[in-house]
């Protein structure tokens, strides 16, 4: 027996890298289950064989219809397939029941794409078919296209945040056709530069005096953890060559997170 509890008809061969794995597919018409590295043949009744390959249809209808979408595709080619896929279900329901029933279940379970094909339908509260799903007659899917351009430096910062996950000043000035100097300047309060050195003279590095090398974070990134500890920090190097250029980071800490500024 088979893991998918079937017998085999004949010994397996390498799996095709095009068929997903968990998966029933075909080769030269014959009806074959990828596990894992393997393509293994699998005998069923012929009802079953036959659910199994309308299953199988629908699936791959489906899983087109969410390609095209993803891909922002014409909406008459998303109407098209939105209408095979109709067909296919139509005609299958017709033979052998909704997806959901037991018959269908025990058919389709093993394909990792059986919860694909049961979303295709919308039950009520008893668990009984109530309609098709949005996927037959809408766009359920919208392609991530990128920001091209915003306005605001507070704009650009939200953009650089979404698709970057960090403050990426090079990104932002694209962006925003603003210069990187004017964005720190519009972001004062905002963004900070994560200030990364040793806590006494001897631990800091003559290039960690250069407060370029460290990049800017947002407020909740640069007052969250030790605060105490990152104040030694930007206070250490700071405190006589960049005087000036410690303001901003400075005055985003509360007076009681500043250890150094007796120092000062």
């Amino acid at each position: 027996m088979s893991r998918t509890g079937r017998r085999r008809k004949s010994c397996p061969f390498p799996a095709d890298p095009d068929v997903r794995n968990y998966s029933f597919t075909t080769v030269d018409g014959k009806l074959y289950f990828r596990i894992d590295s393997r393509m293994e043949p699998v005998d069923l009744p012929l009802t079953t064989e036959n659910r199994v390959r309308g299953m199988m249809a629908l699936r791959d209808c489906a899983r087109q219809l969410i390609a095209y979408q993803m891909e922002n595709y014409p909406d008459e080619i998303i109407w098209r397939e939105q209408e095979k896929l109709g067909s296919l279900y139509d005609a299958y329901v017709k033979k052998y029941g909704r997806l959901c029933t037991r018959g269908n279940h025990l058919a389709f379970s093993d394909d990792g794409s059986y919860p694909l094909l049961c979303s295709l339908e919308v039950l009520d509260n008893e668990g009984n078919f109530a309609r098709k799903a949005d996927m037959f007659t809408k766009r359920t899917i919208r392609p991530n296209i990128p920001v091209a351009q915003v306005d605001t430096a507070s704009e650009a910062l939200a953009v650089s945040l979404a698709e970057k996950a960090q403050v990426d000043l090079g990104f932002m000035s694209e962006r925003s056709g603003k210069n990187e100097e004017e964005l720190v300047q519009e972001l004062s309060g905002v963004i900070y530069r994560n200030i990364r050195c040793g806590l006494t003279p001897e631990e800091i590095s003559p290039a960690q005096l250069d407060l370029s090398v460290y990049p800017y974070v947002t407020a909740e990134e640069f007052l969250s953890g030790n605060v105490r500890k990152k104040s030694c920090k930007w206070c250490r190097p700071c405190k006589q060559r960049y005087r000036p250029k410690r303001n901003r980071n400075w005055s985003a800490m509360p007076p009681h997170w500043r250890p150094c500024s007796r120092q000062t």
